[in-house]
């Protein structure tokens, strides 16, 4: 495994990486920031992320349309099995959700 360089060989040749080629939804994008922003608009503030103002990010995200629904309801733990948890440690997750403490 390597890391990844944007199918650098691929963008010099004109083409875009091969993941954003192959993506079967279109859901992936690659290129100038000024362009992408005009395609896509600005990328939100999306929770858990840093503010971009903090980190500037070079990635544009557009949140699922109940993302902002997810955030004005109370916090809970969907799958408690894919949680890796004592009981104690579940327990204490519980109450932070419930006192609101995880923003």
């Amino acid at each position: 495994m390597t890391k990844c360089d944007f199918c650098v060989e691929r963008l010099d040749n004109g083409l875009q990486p091969i993941c954003v080629a192959a993506c079967p939804l279109r859901s992936l994008g690659f290129g100038e920031q000024s362009e992408l922003v005009t395609r896509y608009g600005p990328s939100p503030a999306i929770f858990p992320l840093p503010d971009a103002g903090q980190t500037e990010p070079a990635l544009f995200i557009t949140p699922h349309p109940d993302a902002a629904r997810a955030l004005a309801e109370p916090a809970q733990v969907s799958n408690r099995q894919e949680i890796h948890l004592d009981a104690e440690q579940l327990a204490e997750v519980d109450r932070i959700v419930r006192e609101g403490k995880l923003l």
